[in-house]
């Protein structure tokens, strides 16, 4: 990274108006953290090509994360009438006019990033959210790894203050008196910047943390509480990880996972006889699974509980929690745990 500023550095002191220079040192601005620097290479791309489509889609991304919403809308919409087939732009003006509330026309935009992109996995998963049509498995690991990468500057102040986030405390009471004494061996699935790790820090012989996100893993080694963390997504790394584990934690995890038989499957093969299992989902009142638009799942207690039992993980304990609030409203949720039921 060091690298590439000093050639972009070097390509703007050759030629100051390269309108593609200023706008690719913005996004290397943004990948190092400092949006307001970004914004000035991006207006400084269009101060030498005003019809640059991606830098005016680039400067909207930035307007509306600073709630600039109108601007920004008026960028992608610039945008697009330069590059009509430009489907980052189309998916994200999708974005935008859904956090207005939109959603017939979120979804307009949404279909049209996908006619042009079919494998555009971010917008059909957008688009299934608000249609409930060819609603995947999965989220795509891609879209969950970048959704985190660009939250993890602000996720623990976020989630703390504004969406009183308080999950892994829940799941920690929970525990309470339920696992065996001494040291344990503890993996945190989907473990972001560390905020679950240290809430079961103190019970770890050794802890273990997993994410997708190589930026919240960035943060939560700044923690310095993790024994080791690993890039990946679950299943993947629970299949090769090859050791096992008196409690595994998932707070905030199956939100990203529809079908839960792969998970469930991995987590029994990891757990140490007698093992633990404790993880919260956001509640569905119906059978199975939902794809909601927020871009979660929610799971339905009997399917929880047929899963469980598909995979010999015993119910000891299960708690209807609220897990954050969203919009000034309270996200309800079930805090879970599970034992492993096999002798060896």
């Amino acid at each position: 990274m060091d690298e590439a500023h000093e050639w972009y550095a070097r390509a703007l002191a050759i030629d100051p108006k390269n309108a593609e220079a200023h706008n690719n040192l913005g996004t290397w601005q943004q990948e190092q953290g400092a949006p307001d620097r970004a914004f000035e290479c991006y207006r400084a791309a269009l101060a030498c090509d005003s019809d640059y489509a991606e830098a005016h889609n680039n400067l909207a991304v930035l307007l509306q994360d600073q709630g600039r919403l109108d601007e920004a809308a008026t960028h992608y919409r610039r945008a697009l009438a330069l590059d009509p087939a430009f489907a980052a732009a189309h998916k994200n003006l999708g974005g935008l006019l859904q956090e207005q509330g939109d959603a017939e026309a979120a979804v307009a935009c949404y279909r049209e990033a996908v006619r042009l992109n079919p494998d555009f996995s971010e917008a059909r998963y957008k688009l299934a959210a608000l249609t409930g049509q060819e609603v995947p498995a999965v989220a795509p690991a891609d879209y969950v790894a970048a959704l985190f990468d660009g939250y993890a500057e602000e996720f623990d102040a976020h989630l703390l203050g504004t969406l009183k986030y308080r999950t892994p405390r829940q799941l920690r009471a929970a525990l309470a008196g339920r696992l065996p004494a001494g040291p344990l061996a503890v993996l945190d699935l989907g473990c972001g910047t560390g905020l679950s790790g240290a809430a079961f820090r103190d019970l770890a012989g050794r802890l273990v943390g997993v994410d997708l996100s190589a930026k919240m893993l960035a943060r939560a080694r700044a923690r310095a509480i993790y024994d080791q963390l690993i890039e990946g997504e679950a299943v993947q790394v629970l299949a090769g990880l090859g050791e096992r584990f008196d409690l595994i934690v998932a707070a905030d995890v199956l939100v990203y996972l529809g079908e839960l038989a792969p998970l469930f499957a991995a987590v029994t093969r990891a757990l140490a006889p007698r093992g633990a299992f404790a993880f919260s989902i956001e509640q569905h009142s119906a059978a199975g699974y939902s794809l909601r638009p927020s871009g979660r799942y929610a799971h339905g207690a009997a399917y929880i509980q047929a899963s469980a039992a598909h995979h010999r993980l015993s119910v000891e304990y299960r708690e209807a929690v609220v897990l954050r609030e969203d919009h000034g409203r309270d996200v309800a949720g079930d805090g879970w745990e599970r034992h492993s039921c096999r002798d060896s």
